[in-house]
């Protein structure tokens, strides 16, 4: 399987993306000692299993 052999994420999968990565987030900064992460982008966040079971 090449890197150039994928189908462009559903709205509904890119949607469960950002709103895991919001919670990651919201999770480093609810903690008593805060984390700042300073460089947060869109290239930064990794998948590693995306499925049609999501639902």
């Amino acid at each position: 399987v090449s890197i150039f052999d994928f189908q462009p994420l559903s709205w509904k999968i890119r949607i469960k993306i950002a709103l895991d990565a919001a919670k990651g987030l919201a999770f480093l900064h609810s903690d008593e000692v805060k984390v700042i992460y300073g460089d947060f982008k869109t290239s930064k966040i990794l998948i590693d299993d995306v499925r049609g079971s999501i639902d």
